[in-house]
């Protein structure tokens, strides 16, 4: 911004010499924007956590849509949720669930896999975060 405004006084003379110095500090902050709007790292690794009834294949449909919408999934692990066995009372057991953990990285948006991974049947939560969160 210095060099804009002061590096070219010996050049300008009035009336011969038409320039607008500024342009130099425009055209910087032109450059930097472009590289901060660069597509997303392919190596920012984030993390998806997907909850579904077990015993299903669900886990097979997931790991297809994260792939078709070019995800690559570094971890991936299981744990079961919400299991009850059926009670003294006579009520039913619960239906078994399993929450998988995904570590993806690309270039699409995690959001859009998410939005994704939530139209497979069975799906019902669907947490995305980056993968510093998801290990504390």
């Amino acid at each position: 911004m210095l060099i804009s405004k002061y590096g070219f006084t010996d050049a300008l003379e009035p009336g011969r010499v038409v320039l607008d110095p500024s342009r130099v500090a425009a055209q910087i902050v032109t450059g930097v924007g472009f590289l901060v709007g660069l597509p997303r790292s392919v190596t920012a690794v984030s993390a998806l956590r997907v909850r579904y009834p077990d015993g299903h294949g669900r886990l097979r449909d997931v790991l297809k849509q994260a792939t078709d919408l070019g995800f690559a999934i570094d971890d991936v692990s299981t744990e079961p949720v919400g299991y009850r066995p059926a009670s003294r009372s006579g009520a039913a057991p619960k239906q078994p669930k399993v929450q998988v953990t995904l570590h993806v990285h690309g270039r699409n948006s995690v959001n859009d896999l998410a939005a994704s991974l939530s139209e497979i049947d069975g799906v019902d939560a669907i947490l995305a975060s980056d993968v510093n969160e998801v290990d504390e």
